[in-house]
């Protein structure tokens, strides 16, 4: 799986890599991804409708978006 992180994003991936808090990029996007699942589990989730966030990127950035999901849907490696 690919997928494209903001600038912003992958700095405090990397911050906290040199910290030493994670070994890799894997391991951050995991631990934020659960720490995501268990307050999904203690609060309702906030539902928005669809386009609703758009104005957060930049036409550059949703572009490059969707090359990136075009690109991560082709599997260069069989399975």
């Amino acid at each position: 799986m690919n997928v494209a992180l903001p600038k912003d994003i992958e700095n405090i991936i990397e911050r906290f890599i040199a910290q030493g808090r994670y070994n890799n990029p894997s391991e951050v996007v995991g631990a934020g991804l659960r720490a995501l699942e268990a307050q999904e589990q203690t609060k309702p989730s906030l539902v928005l409708p669809p386009g609703s966030l758009a104005h957060l990127y930049t036409d550059e950035e949703n572009a490059f978006e969707r090359k990136t999901v075009k690109a991560s849907s082709k599997r260069a490696d069989p399975e």
